[in-house]
C-alpha cells in the first residue's frame, strides 16, 4: 500500500491503467485474507482519486514467476515493488522475492523506499 501513491501518480500523469495483482501462494486463510485486505484498501485508495485500475489474482506456487508472467502476458510496461516491506505477515511472503523480480524482469522494475516518497508527500 505504501507505493501506491507514487505509482497513482505515475498513472494519472501518463494515462496509464494500473494493475493491482493479489499474488496467493498459500491456502493459509489468513494470509489470504491479510492480501485481500490490502487490496480492498488499494481499491478504496484509487476509486478516491479516481485512477484506471484492474484488479486482478494468480494462484502460484512461486510468487516471482506469478508476477513475471502475468506482467508478461498482459504486456505491462512497468512493474513496481517495494524494496522494503513491513512486519506484517503478508509482507514477509512478499520481502524475499524484490530483488528475484528486479533480477528477473524482462520490463522495467520501479523499486520505491516508501519512506522516502511518502514524507516528500507530507512535505509538500
Amino acid at each position: 500500500n505504501e507505493k501506491l501513491p507514487f505509482t497513482a501518480d505515475l498513472a494519472e500523469n501518463f494515462g496509464a491503467t494500473l494493475h493491482l495483482l493479489k499474488v496467493y501462494n498459500t491456502p493459509l486463510k489468513v494470509i489470504r485474507n491479510r492480501i485481500d485486505g490490502f487490496a480492498k484498501e488499494a481499491v478504496g485508495f484509487l476509486k478516491d482519486r479516481e485512477v484506471r485500475f484492474v484488479l486482478d489474482e494468480v494462484e502460484t506456487n512461486n510468487v516471482v514467476a506469478g508476477i513475471l508472467t502475468y506482467a508478461r502476458e498482459k504486456n505491462m510496461d512497468l512493474i513496481a515493488i517495494m524494496t522494503e516491506q513491513g512486519n506484517a505477515s503478508a509482507n514477509r511472503f512478499l520481502g524475499p522475492y524484490a530483488q528475484q523480480v528486479i533480477n528477473n524482469a524482462k520490463i522495467p522494475v520501479m523499486s520505491l523506499r516508501a519512506k522516502d516518497y511518502n514524507e516528500k508527500s507530507e512535505e509538500m
